[in-house]
């Protein structure tokens, strides 16, 4: 297939800078960066600790690349197709050899001194992560319309719990605050964007998608995450760290802009949403 041997990134003029979030997104890269990131900008850096940070990232990235993998087993070209699968459909042999590395980095950063209670707190929400995808697929054989967005909203609180434990609060109760929802809500934002967007995509290969299980949904599904979003960075803005509320602020705002591009910028929407959450890192190195 000569397909197979073909850039899978678009065949457009980019600058090096706008294909940056394409190659975190192919790879993988740009879900844990944007964890880690988040993790250190929640944590002052104050409670910054190496070997949870690197712990984080790897896991996330296992877990991403193993979805990745997962969903280039088809066999099919739905349409609508992501450069992001176009790439590990061509390369999938690299996606595995990523995960194989993915392992034991995760390992050593466990080994290097993580604490019980973070050990304990990784290993619940990497449980609810497993149990996600268990369920998922079980029900991909009957899928079903449904009045939540289910799947992003577990996919939202797993991630920002996730960032918690990196940020060094590793205890439950602790997670029970305002800049946990505030991130699970600008996370489920950024999933409901992408879900939107890949719509077409999805109705073949990802049925649990939320806008793929109907086609009457309401962009308020949308916007009432994003407000949320809003109130909340406002609030922490002026009580708990100007740098975190801002940056909470501005992703919405861009993921607000993202969504309103039109549908021939559709496989690139999940690489731009992903990438405007990789903010905090340039807050960070501001600070």
């Amino acid at each position: 297939d000569k397909g197979k041997n073909r850039s899978t990134f678009p065949k457009v003029s980019l600058s090096p800078i706008a294909r940056i979030p394409l190659l975190l997104s192919a790879l993988c890269l740009d879900a844990p960066l944007v964890a880690v990131g988040w993790a250190i900008l929640l944590s002052n850096s104050k409670h910054l600790h190496p070997p949870t940070l690197a712990a984080l990232f790897f896991a996330v990235w296992a877990i991403y690349l193993a979805d990745r993998i997962r969903d280039s087993k088809t066999d099919s070209t739905p349409d609508g197709e992501t450069v992001r699968h176009q790439f590990a459909e061509h390369h999938r042999g690299l996606m595995i050899a990523l995960f194989i590395l993915a392992i034991p980095g995760g390992v050593f950063a466990a080994l290097s001194g993580l604490q019980t209670e973070t050990i304990v707190a990784g290993s619940g929400v990497a449980t609810a992560t497993a149990g996600y995808f268990v369920i998922i697929g079980w029900r991909n054989q009957n899928p079903s319309p449904r009045f939540l967005p289910v799947k992003e909203i577990a996919i939202a609180l797993c991630f920002a719990c996730g960032v918690k434990i990196g940020a060094g609060t590793p205890h439950f109760v602790e997670w029970l605050t305002w800049d946990t929802l505030a991130l699970a809500s600008l996370f489920l934002t950024n999933c409901l964007v992408i879900s939107k967007a890949e719509t077409s995509r999805d109705r073949s290969i990802d049925p649990h998608a939320f806008f793929a299980t109907s086609s009457t949904r309401s962009e308020l599904w949308i916007v009432a995450p994003a407000l949320l979003t809003i109130v909340l960075g406002l609030y922490l803005a002026f009580t708990f760290c100007a740098g975190a509320g801002s940056c909470l602020i501005t992703c919405t705002a861009g993921l607000a802009w993202i969504n309103r591009w039109p549908k021939k910028r559709a496989s690139w929407v999940q690489a731009a949403s992903d990438g405007v959450l990789i903010l905090p890192w340039i807050a960070v190195a501001l600070s």
